[in-house]
């Protein structure tokens, strides 16, 4: 299997804060957000991906579940790795 770009909608969700995946993303064009929670405040973080940057890396990397949620803000292609994969580019 090869890295393939996959194209999401505004207002969909690429994954929730609590999935368990080896995907490793990269944003080619669009806005994500991605939302988790401040542990110590409370307060709701969010972290707009820019064109060019990977992202569901550490989560992916180290086989535990996603601490955010990754939601599309505007129509966006996506390229989407495994571990293998991203490693062989990293």
């Amino acid at each position: 299997m090869s890295p393939k770009a996959v194209q999401y909608r505004a207002n969909s969700i690429i994954y929730f804060k609590g999935d368990l995946s080896d995907r490793v993303f990269l944003l080619n064009s669009g806005k994500v957000n991605l939302t988790s929670m401040d542990i110590e405040t409370g307060q709701e973080v969010r972290d707009l991906i820019k064109t060019g940057e990977f992202f569901g890396v550490k989560s992916a990397l180290g086989r535990y579940p996603r601490e955010e949620t990754a939601i599309v803000l505007q129509d966006s292609s996506v390229m989407t790795f495994s571990v293998p994969e991203f490693e062989q580019i990293a």
